[in-house]
């Protein structure tokens, strides 16, 4: 979120000639958007509402986290060269879970950058970069222990963490507590500054689980390799159901990840047909994630009510916090002395959110980018209007009557704060298709395997390998398909609907492709 200079400047103007009354927010669904429970000073207990939501039919016994976090350890982000950046998970955290926080110092999850420090291996070193490059192989081909000797001891050194996720993320549901400390029903933490220090504890053990099945797929291991393989799937799913919209985004990531290899495990292990069957059943036995508009509807409207009650009530020593560097903000509108009717911004606001979360539903891609495009238009007018302003301009505004003044305020919040949902409706879709190619790509192995060659038409693979066969999630017609003197082409065209031939993004294209054999 970016807090511009002009927007300095217009609060620096019109700080002295209104003086605001007490500020006032109407708790109802139209404003605050949750009603309960109330903090003690009369507002919503925001933190504890996405909590009571997100834990609905949760205990610690199907809770997934409950395993997976102490695995992880107290300090999930530890950085062992610098301990004092290493946040502790708050307490309340873990009591919301159910189960005790690890004392500092437990067996943990340990990340290769830590593990390497601990053997001596200097950070930034010429040995540390070719350490991290060798993880980056072991993600894409089979290895052995010989060619990657730290690699190999890195992932021992885990086993037990390890393990333990995977005994984790087999649990049906998935509940992550917002990581504060603020007690229920005080003031507290706001939500804008919540720490998420699990998402990159997150990615190092996609990496290490991803890295172990090709090194078990290289010793033969083949069940274990998918042990690893799924258990990185069901990780991803289960983050994407955590609370903020950066948790499904690194769900996504953990997937395509995962999904890619499971690609490189599928063509060189070979399976037969009674395994790539066990494999589809595991994948569609894979929880169901969170829509991202499920997101936008709540965790990041109640990020935007937030934010507007911190500026409303100016409340004690909270800040704004900026993501580019600007100066905190403290009290932004109302140490401007501004009159301001909170209930039009909010209700304004909401109306943003609502339009949103409506089109991030549409299951059809054509039909969604069409409302989402629409959608962006009149937002991209709304921020205009808060660009190339002289300062006179922007302090006449200030003079308006007070629905004037509050529509403008509300408008500039909303361009600067609102997230950016076509991108993560994109990132959604693309994660569903490459989910789709995978399965196809299985059904495909399990025809290779009974007829020592490929088909000649996807069709074929129904009923046998698939119930029904997957459309381009892009197109909304059949995914292309080719046949080739060694294996096939299998592609979508992507979110630009355009075949480029099987080119994906790292030829600068945009179709998502199944390629065997692969080079």
């Amino acid at each position: 979120m970016k807090i511009t200079l002009s927007v300095l400047c217009f609060l620096a103007l019109i700080a002295a000639p209104l003086v605001a009354a007490d500020p006032e927010i109407t708790i109802s669904k139209e404003t605050t958007f949750v009603i309960e429970p109330k903090t003690d000073d009369g507002f919503v207990d925001l933190i504890t509402a996405i909590n009571a939501k997100n834990s609905e039919g949760i205990t610690p016994e199907n809770n997934a986290a409950a395993v997976i976090f102490p695995a992880l350890g107290a300090r999930p982000d530890k950085n062992i060269r610098n301990p004092e950046s290493s946040s502790k998970m708050a307490d309340r955290f873990y009591e919301e879970l159910g189960v005790p926080m690890p004392p500092d110092g437990s067996e943990e999850f340990i990340s290769l950058p830590n593990f390497m420090i601990l053997e001596g291996i200097k950070a930034n070193s010429d040995t540390y970069w070719q350490i991290q490059d060798q993880q980056g192989d072991a993600q894409e081909r089979y290895w052995n222990r010989e060619e990657f000797p730290v690699i190999a001891k890195w992932l021992d050194a885990n086993t037990k963490s390890l393990d333990l996720i995977i005994a984790g993320v087999q649990r049906e549901k998935y509940y992550c507590p917002i990581n504060s400390d603020a007690k229920v029903g005080s003031t507290g933490q706001s939500l804008i500054g919540i720490l998420l220090p699990h998402i990159q504890s997150f990615r190092e053990v996609t990496r290490a689980l991803n890295c172990r099945a090709l090194l078990l797929a290289k010793e033969g291991k083949h069940e274990e390799a998918w042990r690893d393989l799924i258990a990185s799937y069901r990780l991803g799913r289960h983050v994407r159901n955590g609370t903020f919209i950066i948790e499904s985004l690194v769900g996504i990531a953990i997937e395509a990840i995962t999904n890619q290899t499971m690609l490189i495990f599928i063509e060189q292990s070979e399976p037969d047909a009674l395994l790539i069957e066990k494999y589809l059943n595991d994948l569609v036995e894979l929880t169901q994630p969170k829509s991202m508009a499920e997101f936008v509807n709540l965790s990041e409207r109640l990020i935007f009510i937030d934010i507007v009650g911190m500026i409303a009530y100016d409340k004690s020593d909270d800040v704004l916090w900026v993501e580019d560097g600007l100066p905190q903000i403290h009290g932004m509108i109302k140490k401007t002395g501004l009159k301001i009717d909170w209930d039009i911004v909010l209700k304004n606001a909401n109306a943003w959110y609502d339009q949103y979360a409506v089109a991030m539903k549409i299951e059809s891609f054509p039909e969604q980018q069409n409302e989402l495009d629409r959608i962006n238009d009149e937002f991209q007018l709304l921020t205009q209007k808060f660009k190339d302003q002289s300062l006179l301009k922007t302090f006449a505004f200030a003079l308006l009557d007070e629905k004037t003044r509050s529509n403008y305020v509300g408008d500039m919040l909303v361009a600067l704060l609102l997230p950016a949902t076509a991108q993560a409706s994109l990132a959604e879709r693309r994660a569903e298709q490459r989910f789709d190619n995978l399965r196809i790509a299985l059904a495909l192995a399990g025809y290779h395997a009974d007829e020592n060659s490929y088909p000649e038409q996807l069709q074929i693979l129904v009923p046998k390998y698939l119930e029904h066969l997957p459309e381009d999630q892009f197109s909304e017609k059949p995914m292309i398909y080719q046949k080739t003197e060694t294996g096939y082409l299998l592609y979508s065209v992507g979110s630009d609907q355009v075949d480029n031939g099987g080119k994906s993004f790292d030829e600068r294209e945009d179709d998502l492709v199944v390629k065997v054999p692969s080079s």
